[in-house]
């Protein structure tokens, strides 16, 4: 099943000049059979997602829309048993808190 995928998406052929920029939804996502896509799978999804080929880039929230979003989450408590992080071993927010340092040091 997933051969068949990978094969079509490597053969997607486009008009335009970057064939990842725009591939069609369902070359995107195989049929849900509860197997593990391959790392090469993963990597073409990645490919077409990122920049340009992400549906939001290049765009911005209204502030309409931020404001909307900033309400929603006012009406979620994140406190207490309700605050995600109490979730999780110590390891893991140990592992997380690098992640996220790794990921701020990227951005600047």
């Amino acid at each position: 099943m997933e051969e068949q995928w990978l094969i079509d998406l490597r053969n997607f052929e486009c008009e335009e000049p970057d064939p990842i920029e725009y591939i069609p939804t369902h070359l995107l996502v195989p049929d849900r059979t509860g197997e593990k896509q391959s790392e090469e799978a993963r990597q073409l999804i990645s490919r077409a997602q990122t920049g340009e080929g992400n549906s939001f880039y290049g765009k911005k929230h209204t502030e309409e829309t931020k404001r909307k979003m900033k309400e929603a989450q006012s009406k979620v408590s994140r406190s207490g048993k309700n605050n995600p992080m109490t979730k999780h071993t110590l390891e893991a927010k140990e592992k997380m808190r690098l992640a996220w340092e790794r990921r701020r040091a990227i951005i600047r």
